[in-house]
């Protein structure tokens, strides 16, 4: 056991050795990793982020008001209405923000798809955004980017990826019922244009769904009203023609229908992201790890620099 152990030590030893002989090699390209990551910090855009706070409607959570959701619970209509729904609400109206149909309304948006793919950069003082001329030609207004296969314009399929995976941030609080959505950019403005821009077409899109639906109902409860011989299902059919007028006349009331603002998206004045020193510190580190592993690497096939740059000046 004890020879074990000072094996060992004579490995480390011989290990710190090495690496000792080789420290000009690893810091020549620890050095080369550290200029290299200023550089590259530098070159990285300014991300800036666009964050708005909402909560559920109650017009959307309840749709009918507060006396008339008491006569409901007081009716066997009560009976209709689970205890999960206004979860199912939340959920159904967070999952559509999400999904390709509702990124439709993005995608067909003016220049929205030169805005995700084409920027190269921002200009703070004009607030105007430079455009990659190698990405969609301006001139013949046509896209001109490089892509292995596909066509040059992103389909709504990949332009919904890359959104969601670089430019659109969704999270519930469930505690305190809060929203928070948040859209980044390397144009401030732009970030929160696109994120008032979700927030005006999801209240738009499920208040014209429920609205609709509504209107379908009430005309199918007004035509069949008078078929029923009994006077108690004439009566319940009248009640639910007055929950239908109600809830009409509460979805066309309601500017904000699904989500009212705590906190309107704003123009941000301070990045969000990169962290350049964060970048920096990576790199170099990163370089640092690759010289030891190369200098361990040179060390076992016993591969000499100082003979391979004689042989090439030779």
């Amino acid at each position: 056991m004890e020879l074990k152990e000072d094996t060992d030590l004579i490995d480390i030893k011989a290990l710190i050795s090495l690496l000792w002989n080789r420290k000009y090699f690893i810091s020549s390209l620890t050095f080369f990793g550290a200029i290299f990551s200023i550089f590259f910090a530098l070159a990285q855009n300014n991300i800036y982020q666009s964050t708005a706070v909402l909560k559920p409607s109650q017009s959307y959570l309840l749709q009918g008001g507060n006396g008339l959701n008491s006569l409901i619970s007081q009716s066997p209509i009560s009976l209709l209405t689970g205890s999960s729904e206004v979860d199912d609400k939340i959920s159904f109206s967070l999952e559509k923000m999400k999904n390709l149909d509702f990124f439709r309304n993005l995608y067909e948006k003016e220049n929205f798809l030169i805005d995700l793919y084409a920027p190269k950069k921002w200009d703070p003082k004009s607030g105007e955004i430079i455009y990659n001329d190698n990405i969609y030609d301006f001139e013949n207004k046509n896209w001109i980017r490089k892509v292995s296969n596909g066509p040059s314009k992103p389909s709504m399929q990949e332009a919904h990826r890359t959104f969601n995976k670089s430019n659109f941030f969704l999270s519930y609080d469930e505690k305190k019922n809060f929203i928070t959505l948040s859209v980044n950019h390397i144009s401030p403005k732009i970030a929160e244009n696109w994120n008032n821009f979700i927030v005006d077409n999801i209240n738009r899109e499920i208040k014209e769904y429920d609205l609709q639906k509504t209107k379908n109902e009430l005309i199918f409860l007004q035509e069949n009203i008078n078929l029923s011989d009994y006077a108690a299902i004439r009566d319940s059919m009248a009640f639910l023609m007055t929950q239908k007028i109600n809830k009409l006349a509460l979805i066309e009331s309601s500017p904000n229908y699904v989500y009212e603002y705590v906190q309107k998206a704003y123009v941000p004045e301070k990045k969000f992201g990169p962290s350049r020193a964060l970048i920096c510190i990576s790199i170099t580190i990163s370089f640092f790890i690759i010289s030891i592993l190369l200098s361990s690497l040179m060390n076992i096939y016993s591969i000499n620099l100082s003979n391979i740059k004689n042989s090439w000046l030779n």
